[in-house]
């Protein structure tokens, strides 16, 4: 075998093998369980207000540590999935994200009144506190986004 037969052996592989990944594959809806896992930051943060003391800091070092690595872990879609025939898997995390909220604010201001006073934990418990509420705010929102009816009477 030559070394020009050679090139030409890997030169056909090399792009049979880009062929096969530019093809279009037949991608299935997009799954909602994994958007479970945007539920972590608010059961962390009233887990933490419950127990009090250094467990406050779960959802700061969820939010701001430990998720910005898994996002980097699991990477970018490379292809957008076909909508799904019907969002209310989705409706229906929506309006938990909304609830879950309450009961995080809840947990919070159990912690505090049992506090009494300003403390590092405290603090602590605010900024996880306000931390989850801002993530299922950006949860909300986009999922609104996905909605074509409009809100409040605007056009």
């Amino acid at each position: 075998m030559t070394a020009g037969h050679r090139r030409t052996l890997v030169t056909e592989a090399f792009n049979a093998l880009i062929q096969k990944m530019t093809q279009q594959t037949d991608l299935r809806p997009e799954p909602w369980t994994p958007h479970l896992l945007g539920f972590i930051t608010p059961l962390l943060v009233i887990t933490g207000n419950l127990l009090g003391g250094a467990y406050t800091a779960m959802g700061v070092v969820f939010v701001w540590f430990i998720g910005p690595v898994l996002d980097i872990i699991m990477g970018k879609s490379s292809q957008a999935r076909p909508p799904r025939e019907s969002g209310v898997p989705f409706e229906i995390l929506l309006w938990l994200h909304g609830l879950m909220h309450f009961l995080v604010l809840a947990s919070f201001f159990r912690f505090a009144y049992l506090e009494a006073s300003l403390s590092f934990w405290l603090l602590t418990a605010v900024l996880s506190t306000g931390l989850s509420a801002a993530a299922s705010a950006i949860v909300t929102a986009h999922e609104m986004g996905h909605k074509s009816q409009k809100v409040l009477g605007t056009s």
